[in-house]
């Protein structure tokens, strides 16, 4: 927890191929239930509904990958779905998030 926000931070890290070389924005909504979800970067210290990378912005270069470390902040415990467009398509990626011993 973040401590007096009442918001959960969880570090999570953007991986993808070298080949991939497009911008890209990344959002994210509780799908379940009334709940919200927000990202911020490395130090970011709140939440924002939606980020966009650009080619300059990837943070990570390494063993054929690059990447960008994400802080991603929830509001309850539920089921979540972040969405990711680039110029040419769009993928979306549903996970739940539950407290520790759940």
């Amino acid at each position: 927890m973040a401590a007096g926000t009442g918001w959960g931070i969880d570090k999570t890290p953007l991986i993808w191929k070298k080949r991939f070389h497009s911008p890209f924005l990344i959002r994210g909504a509780r799908i379940d239930e009334e709940g919200q979800l927000g990202f911020s970067g490395p130090a970011g210290r709140r939440p924002f509904a939606a980020m966009q990378f650009a080619r300059e912005r990837w943070g990570l270069d390494v063993a054929g990958l690059h990447g960008w470390p994400v802080a991603v902040w929830m509001t309850t415990p539920g089921c979540y779905a972040f969405q990711i467009d680039t110029r040419t398509l769009s993928r979306v990626i549903v996970f739940r998030i539950q407290p520790v011993g759940s």
